[in-house]
């Protein structure tokens, strides 16, 4: 843990009060709005990948942490083979008022929403699923 020291003191860091108490935590930098551009934002990470180290950084943390790597890697393949596409879906619950549609219970919004994506789920199983 970081503490205020005498040096600090000295520097006009802290008061004597602070000496021997823990230092704050670093204010983070993290921007208030994360860039709009998926390519600025692919381009950061890169940037920050590479001041921590690039490959031979991430070599030695996998090699740490083996599952952890893995996982990680299955993430980002599956969601680079993910369909880059977001189906509309226009749901009818009828004459359900807000007050009723809140009341519904998870699993039947679950089951009015694979219902109406249909053909899109055919062949996957959820639409056969019985409730266990």
């Amino acid at each position: 843990m970081n503490m205020w020291t005498t040096q600090d003191l000295l520097d006009g860091k802290c008061n004597m009060d602070q000496v021997g108490s823990p230092k704050p935590l670093a204010q983070s930098t993290v921007p208030t709005a994360p860039p709009q551009d998926s390519k600025a934002l692919v381009q950061e990470f890169m940037e920050v990948y590479n001041e921590m180290g690039g490959r031979q950084a991430l070599l030695t943390q996998a090699k740490a942490n083996p599952m952890k790597f893995y996982d990680q890697l299955l993430k980002i393949l599956v969601a680079m083979e993910a369909p880059q596409q977001v189906m509309a879906v226009q749901m009818n619950f009828g004459p359900l008022s807000d007050e009723a549609l809140d009341r519904l219970p998870t699993i039947e919004l679950k089951r009015r929403l694979l219902l109406d994506m249909g053909p899109a789920y055919e062949g996957t199983g959820y639409l056969d699923q019985e409730e266990t």
